[in-house]
């Protein structure tokens, strides 16, 4: 069998073939070495073959070869059409070949009804989402993938013609307006900013907050950002990602998060990674100062963000109890309220990750005194 693949559509497959009975081999650049390697191995021609060719045989190096043999070319197109009976009449036929190399590599993935009534809005939607396990053409995963990996995506977008369907998409169901941006980094930096921005939005009293200046296109598209970003932290292959920019977006906004928040409200937010170390901060002004008033715990948490660190570290590192002076009671109380937050704090999304372990030992210790 000599099977012609000119379009090296299927080199992947011919890999993967393995049949105890059967010798494959794969033009390299050279018949001559190709004719050789069988000669050796095959003087006669009387084992099964299989002849692997991405290119035209023009000199009739393997003219032999298919005399005795069968030639086999193939392409998704002739598949789709030979064996699904697929019209691609009504297909944009300028960008059918691209589109349907994507499909093929999801080929196995695929549910069998959706080649057998494949239409040009499918195709598209699986464009939009290769790479990811198809299930319901989930799209939001397609924005995930973009955040992660812009420029392998990008040129697939590309190379599909389909991505200013994928802007229209991230404007319609995120309210993320990223049309005007041609630059893959300042694409990738505002559709970040505004879906971490969004959960800080939900979780304020005042819904008119900007703390990282971006502005939603859509204001009631909120939920579904905060919903995406949920996905994004608790996707596997792209976990790491999701903490990086969560520890990039914190250092640059941290500031102005805690200006325009109030302390109380930061207590649920769950997925920066920098309100875990200011919560911390505050319950160490809290223990080591006694300070209790908001206003001036959180004048002490700006400062120390503004780069007064070492300083409030020094204070914290001289700073003792007077054991003969110690209200047991009092602080039996206090111990109570601050095991309850930690308690709180350690089920969300880092300490669960074992990516912020402090709430942990705390919890720890406060077991150990009670």
């Amino acid at each position: 069998m000599i099977w012609y693949d000119l379009k090296n559509e299927f080199k992947q497959e011919f890999n993967l073939f393995d049949e105890v009975d059967i010798n494959k081999i794969a033009y390299q650049g050279s018949f001559i070495e190709l004719r050789h390697k069988i000669f050796l191995k095959d003087k006669d021609l009387t084992k099964k073959w299989l002849i692997y060719c991405n290119v035209e045989s023009k000199q009739g190096f393997l003219t032999e070869y298919e005399y005795f043999g069968e030639i086999y070319i193939a392409s998704v197109r002739d598949i789709l059409e030979k064996k699904y009976k697929i019209d691609f009449g009504k297909f944009d036929l300028s960008t059918l070949e691209d589109r349907l190399n994507i499909l093929k590599n999801l080929w196995d993935i695929l549910p069998e009804n959706t080649i057998r009534y494949l239409e040009q809005q499918t195709l598209d939607d699986i464009v939009l989402t290769n790479g990811f396990g198809y299930v319901d053409i989930s799209k939001e995963y397609t924005i995930l993938k973009y955040i992660c990996e812009p420029v392998k995506y990008d040129l697939i977008l590309e190379q599909a013609k389909i991505k200013e369907q994928f802007f229209e998409f991230i404007a319609l169901e995120y309210g993320i307006d990223v049309k005007g941006l041609n630059d893959n980094s300042k694409i990738v930096e505002k559709i970040v900013e505004n879906l971490f921005q969004s959960e800080l939005i939900q979780k304020s009293r005042n819904k008119d907050i900007r703390p990282f200046g971006t502005e939603l296109q859509n204001i009631n598209k909120i939920m579904n950002c905060v919903q995406l970003l949920e996905t994004w932290a608790n996707h596997e292959a792209y976990q790491h990602k999701f903490v990086e920019f969560s520890k990039l977006v914190s250092e640059k906004h941290m500031v102005n998060i805690l200006e325009v928040m109030e302390l109380d409200e930061l207590f649920s937010i769950e997925y920066l990674i920098g309100i875990e170390e200011i919560l911390y901060k505050k319950v160490e002004i809290q223990i080591l100062k006694k300070q209790e008033n908001s206003s001036l715990i959180k004048e002490e948490l700006i400062t120390y963000l503004k780069g007064e660190k070492d300083r409030l570290r020094e204070t914290y590192a001289t700073y003792h109890y007077e054991l003969e002076n110690i209200d047991v009671d009092s602080l039996k109380n206090k111990l109570k309220e601050l095991k309850v937050f930690v308690d709180i704090r350690r089920r969300y999304y880092f300490s669960k990750a074992k990516i912020f372990e402090k709430w942990n030992v705390l919890h720890n210790i406060f077991q150990i005194l009670d």
